[in-house]
């Protein structure tokens, strides 16, 4: 008898402490599943969460397998609206099958340890990371309300099937390489009637900043609201409106004349009657204007631009050609953000190529694709300190100096991470490896 009661006190003790390990309004970056022990995801439960209630469910995906990045960036918007959210810690860009195993593990957990609205999740992701949150989403048909795509969107080819009961918020940076498939998808999804929210944010290939997650989901919870699987609140409705109407009019007086025409339209596409009307005048002006004809202009050449330097890869002249539309002053403007997005489209490129030559130790393969890629991603440090790692590999320590002095002048100044990378261990002794990494502390510390 005196077992037994050892026991249930040890079970009471480890639910206390499962408890208290997953304590509502903290971010908990690594639970692992116990459906899966090899699996874990970011968690976070909104304040007030109770064991006994009902809750809607946001999956998260981040394409390097960071699931608390995610999960940090909506947070503000899980307490507003009682949302659970949880980053996946192992799907991933690269192979599919361990990405699609990883996604199923967490939405089996999910069912199990909470009580998760059967008719009402969410998904999200950045990069590859959106297209596994909308490829979940597509999977399991009727339990999903809504999708919000960072930085990419389709998860095959770009033909969507399926996905007629979901909500779409589609959000980009203004120099994202990807940035046509997310309008195109706004397109598509807008002649098919479906609800859509699109917005873009300054910056390239990267996750939105937190506003603008937090819009993305209140325009994911107010139309699961007006589909009836979560409660309604006009208040929210009239704050999400007023929110969008003053963004679509900062974005005008930004001179992004473009993107406020489709705020706009999105938001004509979200309302009706005496609301709706306004909109559609403020669409109708936007567009007379000659200067948002002349964005569009720069856009479609753009565009054209990116199109053009894709099909050029295989021409000897091609890098060539690249590097000197990168040396060129950066333009402004609707045609500085097509040749960003360019730009960025080919160092992508780069940056494939050197990581696949990093894989098969192909140093010299691997610099020289990284250096490339820190011509085209102007004030990028990143590449450097890659294309210095390559330097170190082969021991060419004077040219890995030279590429960190750069990189530091890029602004670089993570000198913890140089001290203990393994490919700079020789150059511990070195008096200017030294002298750099004093530098770079006595930076950080300004």
């Amino acid at each position: 008898m005196r077992h037994v009661w050892i026991l249930l006190s040890l079970a009471f003790q480890m639910m206390v402490l499962r408890a208290d390990s997953l304590e509502p309004g903290r971010l908990h970056p690594k639970v692992v599943c116990e459906t899966d022990r090899q699996f874990s995801f970011a968690l976070y439960l909104p304040k007030g969460y109770r064991e006994d209630r009902v809750w809607p469910v946001m999956f998260c995906f981040a394409p390097d397998g960071d699931g608390a990045e995610p999960v940090r960036r909506f947070q503000a918007a899980a307490d507003r609206f009682g949302v659970v959210l949880l980053g996946s810690n192992d799907s991933r860009n690269g192979s599919l099958r361990p990405a699609l195993r990883a996604q199923e593990v967490m939405w089996e957990e999910a069912k199990r340890r909470f009580k998760m609205d059967p008719k009402c999740s969410f998904a999200t992701g950045f990069s590859g990371g959106a297209r596994m949150a909308l490829r979940m989403a597509l999977s399991h048909p009727g339990h999903f309300a809504g999708v919000a795509s960072i930085g990419a969107f389709y998860p095959g080819t770009k033909v969507l099937t399926g996905g007629s009961g979901l909500a779409y918020a589609l959000v980009a940076g203004f120099d994202d390489f990807l940035h046509f498939e997310l309008m195109d998808a706004r397109e598509d999804l807008t002649r098919r009637g479906w609800p859509v929210w699109a917005e873009r944010y300054p910056g390239p290939h990267s996750w939105a900043p937190e506003t603008v997650c937090t819009r993305a989901l209140t325009f994911l919870v107010l139309q699961a609201s007006k589909r009836g699987l979560m409660p309604i609140d006009p208040a929210k409705e009239a704050d999400f409106l007023k929110e969008a109407k003053a963004h679509a009019k900062a974005r005008e007086e930004e001179g992004e004349l473009l993107e406020a025409a489709r705020l706009w339209e999105d938001l004509v596409g979200l309302t009706n009657g005496e609301i709706r009307e306004p909109c559609l005048k403020e669409v109708s002006r936007i567009k007379a204007l000659p200067a948002c004809a002349q964005e569009r202009d720069a856009e479609s050449k753009g565009r054209a631009l990116q199109e053009e330097l894709e099909a050029g890869r295989g021409r000897p002249d091609w890098q060539a050609s690249l590097e000197k539309l990168a040396a060129q002053p950066r333009p402004t403007g609707a045609w500085g953000h097509s040749v960003a997005r360019a730009l960025n489209q080919e160092a992508a490129l780069f940056h494939e190529v050197g990581f696949e030559a990093v894989r098969i130790k192909e140093w010299p393969k691997a610099r020289r694709a990284f250096e490339s890629m820190a011509i085209l991603s102007q004030g990028n440090p990143m590449p450097l300190v890659m294309a210095a790692q390559c330097a170190g590999h082969v021991e060419d320590w004077e040219g890995a100096l030279v590429l960190l002095t750069r990189a530091e002048a890029a602004g670089y100044r993570e000198a913890d991470f140089l001290e203990s990378a393994p490919a700079f261990a020789k150059l511990k002794s070195d008096p200017r490896f030294q002298a750099l990494l004093g530098r770079l502390r006595g930076t950080s510390k300004q």
